[in-house]
């Protein structure tokens, strides 16, 4: 019982701890660390006093960069030289996918954590992880501007924020670029993208997306980001408007590319 009765208060203070760490500077970061001390997501150490929100250090450099050859038209890895399947099936309004990894082992349980367990703190852990990359730095030189991809109001009440926009505000503020978080809006709902197949989730987002009243990109080089890509469906929608509202260039940018169903 008594284990138990401990084990509720630790995780009633982790989540206190998670809630006024959003809102927290570093000094109060430190009181909080000593009241209610932080726990890595990936393998319980604790991570008091260390720069990262929900990750140890010893794990957060254990999650490395995509070292596999990409296809930077889909995203998907391919055999260094040879040609992606892509090229001949997919036509995308968007021109470059860039992914911290595929979807899966410690990188899925954290965008698992940032997108349905309301950790908000470990979405900027991982925009952190993004930004580590000399690849995409250079993606970021280049860029004007970062757009989040949208999320139905309803839906982003009932998750607490939407976690593209917390990636993309993450970035955009460390990248020193604006963050268009209105030029797209989701007007429509739709069904969850992971209950469908490849061609249904084509047809699941026609029509879901619009151009927000307050869009105002012009013609720049745009960055468009989202956590996970599968088919691409979802940025190739966003990125048909964004270039309806100017934009000249839209790389992609996700945390994790899955390789389950691009051309099932």
């Amino acid at each position: 019982m008594g284990q138990e009765v401990e084990g509720s208060f630790l995780k009633s203070g982790m989540m206190a701890h998670s809630a006024l760490r959003a809102h927290a500077g570093s000094v109060v970061d430190l009181l909080l660390d000593i009241v209610y001390p932080r726990e890595c997501l990936l393998c319980d150490a604790r991570i008091a006093g260390q720069p990262v929100r929900a990750v140890c250090l010893s794990c957060g450099q254990g999650l490395a960069w995509q070292q596999a050859s990409l296809c930077h038209h889909c995203g998907q890895p391919r055999d260094k030289g040879a040609s992606c399947p892509c090229s001949a099936e997919e036509k995308f309004a968007f021109d470059s996918v860039w992914s911290f990894g595929p979807y899966q082992g410690n990188l899925k349980k954290l965008v698992h954590a940032f997108k349905f367990q309301k950790n908000k703190a470990v979405g900027r852990d991982l925009a952190q992880f993004l930004l580590r990359s000399e690849t995409l730095g250079e993606i970021f030189r280049s860029a004007q501007g970062i757009v989040p991809v949208p999320m139905h109001p309803l839906k982003e009440k009932d998750r607490g924020y939407n976690q593209a926009g917390v990636l993309a505000k993450e970035l955009a503020g460390a990248a020193g670029l604006p963050c268009f978080g209105h030029a797209l809006v989701k007007s429509q709902t739709s069904l969850p993208q992971v209950e469908l197949g490849r061609d249904a989730r084509w047809q699941n987002l026609s029509g879901t997306f619009a151009i927000g009243a307050s869009n105002a990109i012009g013609r720049r080089d745009l960055i468009l980001v989202d956590d996970v890509m599968t088919t691409g469906a979802t940025a190739h929608h966003c990125a048909q408007l964004l270039r309806l509202s100017g934009a000249r260039h839209i790389a992609v940018v996700v945390l994790a590319r899955s390789t389950q169903i691009m051309l099932a």
